[in-house]
């Protein structure tokens, strides 16, 4: 399930990663020469020493914690406590969280411009659906998939950083409203789209022939 796969993914993103074995660490303070057999062995076989850094955790803490606002566990905390025996430290990461937000309803600009007027036309095929948890994946899907249909439509100049969205939690029972808003360029109140002008097709042209 979802739960398991962020688990997976919290323990891929926690730093810093213990040594693989105390063999291979063993083998790299052994076998100090960084050229012929002993380079070689240690290069194959060694590996250094993972050294504790607490400010390396303390990134680690918040990369989790973005990665969890990002899946929709808004607000959640990571907490971490460390052990040390034997000149051996032990990180241990406790994760706090109310839980993961669904998504309640989605609100895409009420504007009647004409990019407001496309977006709305083309709502059946977005990746953003009421019910869905929150995935800050699926929001960035959705500012790339109305790009695209923007651009196909005349809009030429627009990019994804153009929408931004904004998520309302007050709803409660771990539900979200999502945001859709459109910002305008710089030095115009709405976005200019493009229309194709006037074709002109000349057949005497020749691309071969460099006098035409």
């Amino acid at each position: 399930g979802d739960r398991l796969q962020v688990l997976a993914d919290l323990t891929e993103i926690a730093q810093p990663k213990a040594n693989t074995s105390g063999f291979r660490v063993w083998v790299y303070n052994k076998f100090k020469k960084e050229k012929g057999i002993s380079g070689f062995i240690r290069k194959r076989l060694g590996e250094p020493a993972t050294l504790f850094n607490e400010s390396i955790v303390n990134r680690s803490e918040l990369v989790m914690e973005n990665y969890l606002n990002d899946r929709g566990y808004f607000n959640a905390e990571i907490e971490y406590d460390t052990i040390v025996e034997d000149r051996k430290a032990t990180v241990h990461y406790a994760v706090t969280s109310r839980g993961q937000y669904a998504i309640r309803d989605v609100y895409y600009p009420a504007d009647t411009t004409d990019l407001g007027a496309l977006i709305n036309q083309n709502l059946k095929k977005s990746n953003l659906r009421k019910g869905r948890y929150y995935n800050v994946q699926a929001l960035q899907a959705e500012r790339q998939r109305l790009t695209t249909i923007a651009r196909n439509e005349g809009f030429y100049d627009f990019t994804p950083n153009f929408f931004y969205y904004f998520a309302d939690t007050t709803a409660g029972d771990l539900k979200t409203d999502l945001f859709l808003r459109i910002q305008p360029p710089k030095n115009n109140p709405t976005h200019q789209q493009y229309r194709m002008g006037d074709v002109y097709v000349y057949p005497n042209y020749s691309l071969n022939d460099p006098q035409g």
